[in-house]
């Protein structure tokens, strides 16, 4: 199998220069939901650090999160890497798949986010007892031998990227001011569909669609649909 393309060996140095440039939580959810789909195509991407005495977890989702869902991993971190650090362990250390829905910690925390084919590679740094762990889920189907060799490559600049970032501090769940269809919508833009297409999915009329866009931005208080799709990012404290 060949595991790179040609396109794969002009698109990956942009890629590589990008994540060393991030410095921003809106900039690696950029990154993450741009570049790095061509290499590790996801919908959500739960990020978890642990050091003795602390750690940290961070998700970027194209999706609307369920109501609670980011406070949930924050406060689950500890048991989260733990349960997840074993699977890795038992894997060889090696990327792995995981079924996040047969995991009770991922599923109670995520809920329909943690449906269907997932991907799960960490960094063990033993001698300073520290450990960063990456979850791609949402994956187009179960993980395979490209999967994994991105999530080698990439693992450097994962978390070095994510070491760059300023902790976040919870913030309250935007989206749960939003109405189910409004939350749909969102999605959509989060996805880069247009409103027609959005339309097309839903079964709405484009115009509908139109009318749900402008109260969404109403609702999170932002001029475009870049803004709404990273509002659930940029508006936490940096």
């Amino acid at each position: 199998m060949m595991l790179l393309t040609d396109r794969d060996r002009e698109r990956l140095p942009l890629v590589l220069d990008e994540a060393i440039r991030i410095r921003r939580s809106h900039q690696f959810y950029l990154w993450a939901q741009g570049g790095l789909q061509s290499f590790l195509p996801h919908e959500t991407l739960i990020c978890l650090s642990r050091w003795p005495g602390g750690g940290r977890a961070e998700v970027f989702s194209r999706l609307p999160l369920p109501a609670g869902a980011e406070e949930g991993v924050r406060e689950g971190c500890e048991a989260l890497c733990q349960a997840l650090s074993l699977h890795w362990h038992a894997e060889d250390r090696q990327p792995c798949s995981i079924a996040p829905a047969a995991d009770c910690l991922l599923l109670k925390m995520l809920g329909p986010l943690a449906d269907g084919a997932g991907l799960l590679h960490a960094c063990d740094q033993a001698v300073e007892s520290r450990a960063t762990i990456f979850v791609f889920l949402g994956l187009p189907g179960a993980a395979g031998e490209r999967e994994s060799y991105f999530a080698r490559l990439l693992l450097p600049y994962l978390t070095n990227a994510l070491a760059n970032l300023p902790p976040s501090t919870p913030s309250r769940s935007i989206e749960s001011d939003l109405s189910p269809r409004q939350r749909q919508v969102l999605a959509g833009i989060r996805s880069g569909l247009s409103n027609r297409e959005i339309a097309a999915e839903l079964g709405l009329s484009p115009q509908t669609v139109k009318n749900h866009v402008q109260q969404l931005l109403d609702k999170l208080k932002v001029s475009n649909r870049t803004e709404a799709a990273l509002c659930s990012v940029s508006t936490r404290p940096e």
